[in-house]
Formats: C-alpha cells, sequence, structure tokens
C-alpha cells in the first residue's frame, strides 16, 4: 500500500510541475512593462497555451536567469531567427515565459 501510494504520488507530483515548450516561432515584437514589470514577446504565432487569454508571452523580472534569456530573446530577434518559448502558468492574460531556445 505504501509503495502504491509512493508511486502515485510522483506520478501526480511531476506532472504538476510540468510547463509547455511551443511550437517553433519567429519574435515579431518585444516591448516592456508600463511599471517595469517584465519584458513582453509577440510572436508570428499566436500560440495559446496554459489556459491564459492571449498569444502573448512575458518574462518577469523575478525569473531566473532573466538576463541571460533577455539576451536570447534580443538575439534571436534581431536575427530574425526561430525561437522555442518554454512557459510555465499565467501572469494576468499572458504566458508567463520561463526559458528560451534558439533554433536555426
Amino acid at each position: 500500500m505504501k509503495k502504491l501510494f509512493l508511486f502515485s504520488f510522483l506520478i501526480v507530483s511531476f506532472s504538476t510541475f510540468a510547463g509547455t515548450k511551443l511550437a517553433s516561432q519567429t519574435i515579431v515584437g518585444v516591448s516592456m512593462g508600463w511599471t517595469g514589470e517584465g519584458i513582453y514577446i509577440t510572436t508570428t504565432e499566436k500560440l495559446n497555451a496554459e489556459g491564459c487569454s492571449t498569444g502573448t508571452a512575458v518574462m518577469l523580472t523575478e525569473t531566473p536567469l532573466f538576463e541571460e534569456n533577455l539576451s536570447v530573446l534580443l538575439s534571436a530577434f534581431h536575427a530574425n531567427s526561430k525561437v522555442r518559448l518554454y512557459v510555465d502558468g499565467c501572469a494576468g492574460q499572458h504566458m508567463k515565459l520561463k526559458a528560451v531556445a534558439i533554433e536555426k
């Protein structure tokens, strides 16, 4: 019984913390929030994930590796490269951006 409980707990806990890796897309806009809360990202594909109401992603300033992720975003934006965005949950109506990967 204990093993069954532990096994079911592990399965449920891992799926609960899983985010979403969006399809490959191109960044068409980068803007700042009015109050400095983060950076808003607009892409060619208005992908909607995590139950958020818009296809825009926001990377909050308290996001781990904020500066590094911002550098990757700006590099991809200026090079017109495709990116894969990893989002986890919503910040208001926007997808909360956690990580970025550049694709060639």
